[in-house]
């Protein structure tokens, strides 16, 4: 359906509206970003990680690359996946190399190298609207293998300025951390007596589709990145080209003005450095003397658990503390672009009287959530787990 409910047929309109949509989504005008946000990161990348990301590049270093790309994934704009660059490297690696090179070098990225054909993935098992697709980038390989060597360089630093509440993409950070974490703070959610108990799980809209460029920019050089590295970095989320697949066929050639791309190797870590100006806010917050943690979070200063764009707040039961955190919330999406889902985000309330839940979810603008919920693809619950609460895996309890 289209924007105004009508349902579309036609493959020609399809494709329009389609287009439509998506540059309205990633082509929208930005407002200049005038805030200094070098106060948001209170730690830079070291002096030995500085160094190594202005090591050349070596041709040994591009064919490690290559050869790290997965055979099956699917090819970008130019057809070609790493399987063929892999199976023809004694006939095109001399070119490969060059052209691998030319752009660390030269600092220029032709607009054919940084096409993206995009798929259309569902969010939901009916979609009916353009909102209930993500966005999956098809990257050209030769785009990746440079987008992978900036990782190689860059990760490795991140992980020296990105606090403890982040637990995705980093060495050393798993999944489960954050998971069992969050399991232990909503712990005994579901009682109705004893200390009053808050949590937020929030939703970004769109995130990697929103974020703003200026933003990503600025980040890179509040933790000192090398300017060589930022210039690349640049390159590659600037010059960015859509094509979209819908039912076998193309659509569109535009470019952006926001965003980073989903399967881009470069975006994860954008993302999570992104998140970290949200953690600076929330630590700058906790200074003001009315807000209070989560009674279960003050003795290690807990505010926040993010695992990408999968967010968790806690605080205090009291529309000061709350107040603080929204705030924070709010001054960030006019940093970032990113902004939050209201519909998808949620609140979870325990032994709270009804007239300051009112008032609650009156601040915040969310619905109140019940657990049993899903978070991070595991069910989310303040009791012990029984095999009701986990039925993709009762092979034994399947109705017939």
């Amino acid at each position: 359906m289209d924007a105004t409910g009508t349902l579309i047929y036609n493959q020609m309109k399809l494709g329009k509206m389609t287009i439509s949509f998506f540059e309205q989504l990633i082509s929208a005008p930005q407002p200049p970003l005038t805030a200094n946000i070098t106060p948001l990161y209170t730690r830079t990348i070291s002096a030995s990680s500085t160094t190594a990301m202005l090591l050349p590049i070596s041709s040994a270093e591009i064919k490690t690359t290559l050869f790290s790309i997965p055979d099956n994934k699917d090819p970008g704009p130019d057809g070609y996946n790493a399987f063929f660059f892999k199976k023809c490297w004694s006939i095109i690696r001399d070119d490969f190399i060059a052209a691998t090179k030319y752009f660390f070098t030269h600092n220029s990225l032709p607009r054919c190298v940084n096409a993206t054909r995009v798929a259309l993935m569902p969010k939901v098992a009916n979609p009916d609207s353009m909102n209930d697709f993500r966005l999956i980038s098809c990257c050209n390989v030769l785009y990746k293998c440079i987008s992978k060597i900036i990782v190689s360089r860059l990760k490795y630093a991140l992980d020296e300025v990105i606090g403890p509440s982040q637990f995705a993409f980093l060495p050393g950070r798993n999944i489960s951390d954050a998971i069992m974490l969050t399991q232990e703070l909503i712990h005994n959610n579901h009682l109705s007596t004893g200390p009053a108990k808050y949590a937020t799980k929030i939703d970004l809209r769109k995130a990697f589709d929103t974020m703003r460029w200026e933003f990503i920019l600025a980040e890179l050089k509040a933790i000192a990145i090398p300017q060589c590295m930022i210039d690349w970095i640049q390159l590659c989320i600037s010059t960015t080209h859509y094509i979209v697949i819908i039912n076998g066929e193309l659509h569109g050639f535009f470019n952006s003005s926001r965003g980073i791309r989903q399967d881009d190797p470069l975006s994860p870590y954008l993302f999570v450095l992104a998140m970290e100006g949200l953690s600076g806010l929330l630590q700058y917050a906790t200074q003001n003397p009315s807000f209070k943690y989560h009674w279960h979070c003050k003795p290690n200063s807990i505010t926040h658990l993010c695992f990408a764009n999968d967010l968790m707040l806690f605080c205090n039961v009291d529309p000061d503390s709350i107040g603080i955190l929204k705030a924070c919330l709010d001054k960030f999406s006019q940093l970032s672009g990113l902004t939050i889902n209201h519909s998808k985000s949620s609140l979870y309330l325990s032994s709270v009287i009804e007239e300051l839940q009112s008032n609650i979810q009156q601040l915040l603008g969310f619905q109140q959530g019940c657990l049993l919920v899903k978070y991070l693809g595991v069910p989310l619950i303040s009791t012990r787990l029984t095999h009701v609460d986990c039925p993709e895996f009762n092979y034994g309890h399947r109705p017939p």
